[in-house]
């Protein structure tokens, strides 16, 4: 994740396999989230989010 304004580099996470699409952005209960779509192939598809 990248600040918009200065292109700095905020947070990187490592994912369980590769990532099959675009993220989504959530808001639930006053929280941030971001899902992940990953998987495919002989990986298991699953999502995975992360809370800001």
């Amino acid at each position: 994740m990248y600040d918009k304004t200065t292109g700095e580099k905020l947070a990187e996470i490592e994912l369980p396999s590769n990532a099959t699409g675009a993220p989504m952005t959530y808001m639930a209960g006053g929280k941030q989230l971001i899902v992940f779509p990953v998987g495919g192939g002989p990986i298991p598809e699953e999502l995975v989010a992360v809370g800001l």
